[in-house]
This record gives C-alpha cells, structure tokens and sequence, in this order.
C-alpha cells in the first residue's frame, strides 16, 4: 500500500454513497455538463469529467433528480479539492437549506446506514457519539 492510499476515505466525515445522477458546473466562463456522478455525500462529489480544471476552482453546480411527474434540482456552490484522471472531487462551499435537506434525504434512502447519517449530519452542531 502507498502512503497516500486510503489518506483520503480516512479524512472523510460523511457518509459517501454511490450515485448516478444529472449534474451540471459552472465556473466563469466553463460549463461542464455531465450525466454521471461517481459518488456523493453531505460534504461534496466525486464528477467524472475529463474537464482540466485546477485544484481551488470554485464553480456553481445543478443536480438534476427526475421523477414522472417532477423535477427537483440541488443547488450548491463547490470547490475542487482532488483531481484524478477520471474526473474532480469538489467539496460543498455553499447550500441553501431547501437543497441540504434534498440532499440529505437522498443520501439517507440510499444509504445502508441511516443512523449514521444522522449522526454525520448534527456532528457539526452538537456533540453525538
């Protein structure tokens, strides 16, 4: 195992789920539309992109969920953090509290521990153990 392997699962607080779902970001002037997350949590995404954006780029981005009948749309504002050759790993700078809930209840439905999730998501305010 390198050094680096695992350094970055081990600095994670929230719970990461799998996730195929619309997204699109923008920053300045680039846009990058995608279909495809690799993963998702409270705290931020993993894009698969081939976009060359730079670690510390901030951008805005859309999470579509569509249903029959409905359109639901996650705001948030994000960073990069990570860059692999498969794509950006951006952390959450910025959410209004309509897509924070969205996006909690998402995570929970497909979670297979939703208890911890709660826990994850009152860590920051209270002291749970």
């Amino acid at each position: 195992m390198s050094p680096n392997e695992g350094s970055y699962q081990d600095k994670r607080k929230f719970t990461r789920i799998p996730f195929d779902i619309g997204v699109s970001l923008a920053a300045g002037y680039s846009t990058i539309q995608t279909s495809r997350l690799k993963n998702i949590s409270l705290e931020g995404m993993f894009v698969l992109t081939n976009a060359k954006w730079k670690i510390g780029t901030e951008c805005i981005g859309a999470l579509e969920i569509t249903g029959k009948s409905t359109r639901l749309t996650i705001q948030v504002k994000a960073e990069v953090i990570r860059i692999e050759k498969d794509g950006l790993a951006m952390k959450f700078t910025e959410m209004d509290l309509d897509s924070l809930l969205h996006l909690r209840h998402l995570i929970a439905i497909h979670s297979e521990n939703p208890d911890q999730l709660d826990k994850e998501y009152f860590a920051e305010w209270i002291d749970v153990e």
